[in-house]
């Protein structure tokens, strides 16, 4: 449990993903000061339009999508990654 006001990176179970903050090279607090529950902050800023419509679509219409982007980790590098949504 984190006393920050702002949204926990969990997985589908609700399990917490701390092991993102880790794979990004930061140390938790570093990143919540940097991230705070704001996704977009770590990711390529040319894949945020990507990961975006994704929300938007499943707002829309119910179901399951998934999109391609990149994590930035602490030094630079560019991370690939899938993002897996579900909405009820």
């Amino acid at each position: 449990e984190t006393d920050r006001k702002v949204l926990p990176y969990v997985d589908p179970s609700g399990r917490r993903r701390d092991h993102i903050i880790k794979m990004l090279g930061y140390e938790e607090d570093e990143f919540y000061d940097l991230v705070g529950s704001i996704y977009v902050k770590i990711m390529a800023k040319e894949d945020w339009g990507s990961f975006v419509e994704l929300g938007r679509r499943l707002s829309v219409k119910p179901g399951v999508g998934s999109c391609f982007y990149h994590l930035i980790h602490k030094d630079g590098t560019r991370i690939p990654c899938i993002e897996v949504m579900q909405s009820p």
